[in-house]
């Protein structure tokens, strides 16, 4: 069946409003997604809206009714992502614009608040950073549940984010003028 003059008319006034909105819906998204994921999540709520245009165009607020797509799809999103992924990736993207000269002190840091922590648990964590091995294979490797290694590498990430925040933070105090 051909397309009617109405259907050009709908499509050219869906890919306006998309037009007109994408930015704010990308911003939007990025306050809840990492920026990868924010653009992945946009494309997704731009096809969700083309599989059924009319929908975009009867209400007053397409942006709203975007934000609640772009709301939905996010939520579906970060439950399908781990969380631990999304804070390594951050902090991927942090390493990556920190200053050459502060990778130095950042290691020493590091290096401090790793002495700091228990045998068991330094080793469960150069097991996962080091060796790649996720939380079943280390369990197998040290007899225990995948659930305790994952507790026991949830807790020492966040002991080693408090240690190095307040090293790091003090070491910024001391360099001040």
């Amino acid at each position: 069946m051909p397309a009617t003059s109405s259907d050009h008319d709908e499509s050219n006034h869906v890919r306006a409003a998309l037009d007109a909105e994408l930015p704010r819906l990308r911003a939007f998204l990025r306050h809840l997604l990492p920026p990868a994921d924010a653009d992945d999540v946009a494309q997704d709520v731009c096809l969700e809206v083309l599989r059924s245009p009319g929908v975009l165009l009867r209400g007053d607020n397409s942006g709203a009714y975007l934000r609640g797509i772009a709301r939905h799809l996010a939520s579906r999103h970060r439950r399908r992502y781990p969380r631990h992924q999304a804070v390594e990736e951050y902090l991927a993207l942090t390493w990556d614009q920190v200053e050459p000269e502060d990778h130095t002190q950042e290691q020493e840091a590091l290096k401090s608040c790793m002495d700091g922590l228990g045998d068991r648990l330094r080793q469960m964590l150069d097991l996962r950073y080091q060796e790649g091995l996720n939380a079943t294979q280390i369990g197998e490797r040290l007899h225990l549940s995948a659930e305790g290694v994952r507790m026991a590498l949830m807790r020492g990430r966040n002991a080693l984010a408090r240690c190095l925040g307040g090293r790091l933070a003090t070491q910024d105090a001391e360099r001040a003028p």
